[in-house]
């Protein structure tokens, strides 16, 4: 059975290689965007060319996120009623697959690093990270978006709270869905979630490695604000 360190190591490690990916995406995108800025073309005189009718559709993010937080401790024996409280955080996601004509359809992954405030757990910064199908549509240069994810997998990945107590949300399931204004490469969106993490682990009690799963619930839901680089191939 693998320890909840090797569990905890092996996510960053995931994660890292995402993170690098997106700073990549990210230099390549601004690159272009400036050479494009400084090169003059009868383009500039007739309007954006049109866009391909299909092709591939990558769009990294930058976000921030605030959510209530309830955990369903009163699922648990012997716990009289459920807790609640605030995880707000930062991070970066990305889009990625294929679009038709203004419609896009992929997979949309998310991470970001939270700071819990539970009135059981107590304060906690935590590792969140989740993925899903994506589907939306956009105007071809200018205007409104619109997008949902249904979200499918994932983590909820809490540091010790009370008296060391370490908890793990896992098999997360739900939605996103939000709005868009995008202005050729930028898009400003404001999205809702609300998720359901069907198993919780124990990952340690103080000093004691459990990491045992118990049927408790836990759920989120809030709202993020983000920017994007939408980009079509």
């Amino acid at each position: 059975m693998s320890s909840p360190n090797s569990i905890v190591g092996k996510s960053h490690t995931s994660w890292l290689l995402i993170v690098s990916f997106l700073v990549v995406v990210l230099f390549g995108i601004s690159r272009a965007f400036a050479e494009d800025m400084t090169t003059t073309t009868t383009v500039n005189k007739t309007g954006p060319s049109q866009s391909s009718q299909i092709g591939v559709f990558v769009e990294p993010i930058l976000l921030g996120s605030s959510e209530s937080f309830s955990m369903k401790s009163a699922q648990l024996p012997f716990v009289a009623s459920n807790t609640s409280g605030t995880a707000t955080g930062y991070g970066l996601g990305l889009r990625l697959g294929i679009h038709l004509s203004e419609f896009f359809l992929g997979v949309d992954g998310r991470y970001d690093r939270e700071q819990m405030n539970d009135s059981f757990y107590q304060p906690a910064t935590a590792e969140v990270f989740n993925y899903g199908p994506t589907l939306g549509i956009q105007m071809p240069y200018a205007g409104l978006r619109l997008m949902g994810t249904y979200v499918m997998g994932g983590q909820f990945n809490a540091a010790p709270g009370i008296s060391g107590l370490q908890l793990n949300f896992l098999n997360p399931t739900g939605w996103r869905a939000g709005v868009g204004i995008h202005i050729g490469s930028v898009s400003v969106n404001a999205e809702y979630q609300d998720l359901t993490y069907g198993t919780t682990q124990v990952a340690s009690l103080g000093s004691l490695a459990v990491n045992s799963n118990v049927n408790m619930q836990t759920e989120t839901s809030g709202y993020l604000l983000s920017v994007s680089f939408p980009t079509e191939f």
